[in-house]
């Protein structure tokens, strides 16, 4: 077997023609297969995995970060081969179509993509697949899409081995401060949906870059070797068991994950510098209390606040455009121009348009709130915090990891300023960021401040995630597979995040905003003319914008009910949710569902439990958990169905739809009333918490267990006698 030094060297010549000029898919082909690591030669499997549905045998991913020869420009190549023994039917469902980029380089550029993918049969045979049989699919006619591509005689206890090559540059130059570039974070979590036999990450970078890095849950850190003039960092990992679990787990901060960021620079970096940086070519691994002083050193300080454009900006519209004077307000109406600066207005650069948030980060934000702050001696705390989702202050290496903020006390409440969100409205802390350790600078009218402190940001509860559906129900005895549902919708909170980018129509959305903002800044005729152009440009599209949200609905009713050839009839929004005083987003939606009623002799039977949408079903395994629960903070819904029973029919029985479960983690509770030919179900569930430790998960899987129950009963409707 060869040493693993011999095959970096082998790698490294590989890596090394070409390594400017034209890339094929020859070359990539000849890289990929052709580096004979004795690894990918794993064709057996421990006997725990073999009644697994798959198993990954081998799987790298190897990254080079390098700076071209003679130019202002920057490489960052991302090579990954994997090796996949398919061991039931599932997997061999799951590989039999793979969908990919069309693959490809351009004439006389290293860019490019590149795929390779071969069938290994258990006899050794080897079939590559020829790649120009794919399919081009449309994503939503928007001209843009993917190939599709069938893998043919996929069969039990066959081995993919497949390969994926982006190559790609960049510009290093004056916007970095010199030939410096950041390139982008790695997150990589070595555990994955199947168990691991072996399984690699390396990453190559250019001489005297710096490097942060950070090794969680159990996975290793890097090794360091040198292989002729270039330094290769290298993780090895092997033997690791597939992800239990892929319900309410914060993989980044449950699994062995490793994260790192390659920064490259020819000149040393300036005090004012954000990035965490050690010593050029030395792993940097940890983050000191004096080094998150110095970030907010930098965010606070008067001269580089005078540097920031966006802080120009910002004052300028509260020295001189603010319409409304009103003190009380001027804190929202500063969040209220940040949102409508970064999102709705825009720069031309070399003939090219783009929005005003490409150009400034959460951090620029951050400055020039607490810059305007300042200036009108408004006390403030700076804060930085590490959302749950991806790790802890703790562990903190990279500055991708922490998200920046203010927070004002005002009249006894405390309102939070960030980099805004489209659809955020004002004030309230984002969901995301609920409960999460927090290390603070506390900021005094003067613009002075002492010793960082620590503490927690505020906990939400149910109530601040909140989804209220209203349901009225149509039954037509004489055209049961059509019943007919109007849904009247209203979220905060979490539920209208994920909802608002699929309800609110571009023209919609402009309107919105440019219909409040008019009230909150003094506009000039070029401003005004420029914002109606906006709004038409838009309507123009409305009806092909409209095309796609009512596909897109149906396909999430289609999931929501578990039902298929749902219609959706008609869709209005009453309510964007996007100000504080109408924070709530409010839309309807009517369809006809098929499949939800049926006749038994004279009988009708609804499944009424399942007009409030499909529960957590989860299987025996998902109920045999072994991790802690990390889910998107407190929340709770709640469902009203208002039924008319059709004439003739009377109800048999409702008093299988009452449940009353309650405990420390959340609850569900459901009754039916009934007043004349009318029935109302009441239904709610929450949860109290967004994070829990094992020991609540039984108290939570009795409310979810009581929950899924509801949805499996039915109405019988019996002929009137």
């Amino acid at each position: 077997m060869k040493s693993s030094k011999t095959i970096l060297t082998l790698l490294l010549l590989i890596i090394m023609q070409g390594a400017n000029g034209q890339f094929d898919a020859k070359d990539a082909r000849a890289r990929m297969w052709g580096s004979n690591d004795p690894d990918f030669a794993i064709t057996t499997l421990p006997e725990k995995w073999k009644n697994e549905s798959a198993v990954i045998l081998c799987k790298s991913v190897h990254s080079e970060y390098k700076k071209q020869a003679l130019a202002a420009r920057v490489n960052y190549d991302y090579y990954m081969r994997q090796r996949i023994m398919v061991l039931d039917k599932s997997a061999v469902d799951a590989y039999t179509q793979i969908s990919f980029d069309p693959p490809g380089s351009s004439q006389f550029s290293r860019e490019g993509f590149f795929l390779g993918i071969k069938l290994i049969k258990p006899d050794g045979t080897e079939r590559e697949i020829n790649l120009e049989e794919a399919v081009r699919m449309q994503q939503n006619g928007s001209g843009t899409g993917y190939n599709k591509l069938a893998i043919p005689g996929l069969e039990i206890g066959d081995i993919l081995d497949y390969y994926m090559v982006w190559r790609q540059t960049a510009v290093a130059g004056k916007a970095f401060g010199g030939a410096r570039y950041e390139f982008d974070p790695t997150f990589a979590v070595l555990s994955q949906e199947y168990p691991v036999v072996k399984g690699k990450i390396s990453f190559m970078p250019e001489r005297r870059c710096y490097i942060n890095i950070g090794a969680v849950n159990g996975a290793p850190m890097p090794v360091e070797k040198t292989i002729g003039k270039d330094i290769v960092y290298e993780i090895t990992y092997s033997d690791l068991e597939r992800i239990k679990t892929e319900l309410w787990t914060y993989p980044y901060r449950q699994e062995p994950t490793v994260k790192y960021q390659v920064v490259m620079s020819a000149t040393p970096y300036l005090t004012y510098e954000r990035y965490f940086l050690g010593e050029a070519e030395v792993m940097k691994t940890t983050v000191s209390e004096q080094e998150l002083m110095r970030l907010i050193n930098i965010i606070n300080s008067r001269e580089l606040s005078q540097q920031n454009e966006l802080a120009r900006e910002l004052k300028k519209f509260v020295k001189r455009k603010r319409i409304n004077n009103n003190p009380d307000q001027l804190i929202a109406d500063m969040f209220y121009f940040m949102r409508h600066h970064l999102y709705f207005r825009s720069k031309t650069l070399y003939g090219f348009t783009y929005e005003n948030q490409y150009f400034y980060d959460r951090f620029d934000v951050i400055q020039a709130y607490s810059a305007v702050l300042k200036e009108q001696k408004i006390a403030h705390t700076i804060f930085l915090t590490v959302p749950p989702a991806i790790g802890t202050l703790r562990d903190v290496i990279l500055l991708d990891e922490l998200t920046p903020g203010i927070r004002i006390e005002q009249e006894g409440k405390s309102l939070f300023l960030l980099k805004p969100d489209i659809h955020q409205a004002f004030g309230k802390l984002p969901y995301n960021l609920e409960n999460s350790p927090a290390v603070n600078a506390h900021i005094s009218p003067e613009g002075t401040y002492g010793d960082l402190t620590y503490d927690t940001l505020p906990a939400l509860t149910p109530a601040d995630n909140f989804e209220y559906d209203s349901i009225y129900v149509s039954i037509d005895p004489a055209n049961i597979d059509s019943l007919k549902v109007k849904v009247h919708f209203s979220l905060s909170g979490g539920p209208k995040e994920m909802f608002s980018a699929l309800m609110l129509l571009p023209a919609d959305l402009i309107m919105d905003e440019y219909k409040y903002y008019k009230e909150i800044e003094q506009l000039n005729n070029a401003e005004l003319i420029q914002n109606k152009k906006d709004v038409e440009r838009l309507e123009a599209k409305n009806e092909k914008h409209a095309a796609y949200r009512k596909e897109n609905i149906q396909a999430w009713l289609a999931e929501h009910y578990q039902l298929e050839g749902i219609k959706v009839n008609d869709v209005s929004v009453e309510q964007a949710g996007r100000f504080a005083d109408t924070a709530m987003l409010v839309f309807n939606i009517e369809a006809t569902l098929p499949g939800v009623v049926s006749a038994t002799g004279n009988y009708l039977l609804v499944d009424a439990g399942r007009l409030i949408g499909t529960n957590i079903d989860l299987t025996p395994e998902e109920k045999n958990r072994q991790q802690d629960i990390y889910m998107p903070g407190p929340r709770s819904v709640k469902w009203k169905v208002i039924m008319d029973i059709p004439d003739s029919y009377v109800i048999k029985k409702s008093d299988n739809l009452q449940y009353d479960v309650n405990n420390q983690a959340g609850g569900f509770r459901s009754r039916a009333i009934q007043a004349g030919s009318r029935i109302t179900i009441v239904a709610s569930k929450w949860y109290n918490h967004g994070y829990e430790p094992l020991e609540n998960w039984p108290q939570m899987l009795q409310f979810m267990e009581a929950a899924n129950d509801f949805v499996q009963q039915k109405l019988v409707l019996q002929p009137q006698e």
